[in-house]
C-alpha cells in the first residue's frame, strides 16, 4: 500500500463538501429569515421600545399592537378587495 492511499480515505472529501454546503445553506437561510424575525420582534415590542437595539430580550410582549393595527386600518375591506380582484 502506498503512502498516498493511506492518507486519502474514500468519502472524506464528500463529507467535507457536505458540511461546508450545509453551513453555507444555514447562513443563507438565517439571512433570509432575519427580516421576518425582526418584524415579529418589533411587532411584539411596546411602542416606546420599538426602535431600541434589544432584539428579543428586555421587554414584555405586547399583543395589543395587533388589535390596534387591525382597528386602525380597514383590513376587512382589504381582504374583500383581495378576494374580489382575482375573480374579475
Amino acid at each position: 500500500m502506498s503512502a498516498d492511499a493511506a492518507v486519502f480515505q474514500p468519502g472524506t472529501e464528500t463529507a467535507v463538501v457536505a458540511v461546508v454546503l450545509n453551513v453555507v445553506l444555514y447562513v443563507v437561510a438565517f439571512m433570509c429569515m432575519f427580516p421576518f424575525l425582526w418584524m415579529l420582534a418589533t411587532a411584539w415590542k411596546p411602542e416606546d421600545n420599538a426602535l431600541t437595539n434589544n432584539f428579543f430580550f428586555g421587554y414584555s410582549l405586547t399583543w395589543s399592537n395587533f388589535s390596534e393595527a387591525w382597528n386602525f386600518f380597514p383590513f376587512g375591506q382589504f381582504m374583500i378587495n383581495s378576494s374580489s380582484t382575482p375573480s374579475v
